[in-house]
């Protein structure tokens, strides 16, 4: 199995991590619906223990102050 780590482009406050392969999923903070086809995945690994590691880190980046543009 495989796990992504995403952000979402809604809210932009939350970095979740995902099972690949899934079509879509829901913001754990805000409720938006994802398509995860959209989304721009930060790290992939097959391992969870690292994806969460990946995941703490953006969080801590995301308090610092935001990590993605309107672009």
């Amino acid at each position: 199995m495989q796990y992504s780590v995403i952000v979402c482009p809604k809210c932009k406050e939350h970095a979740q991590i995902i099972e690949s392969g899934i079509k879509s999923t829901v913001c754990q903070r805000c409720g938006s619906r994802l398509d995860v086809r959209k989304l721009k995945i930060w790290h992939t690994t097959p391992n969870l223990s690292d994806a969460v590691s990946v995941r703490t880190e953006i969080l801590m980046e995301m308090d610092q102050g935001p990590i993605i543009s309107d672009q």
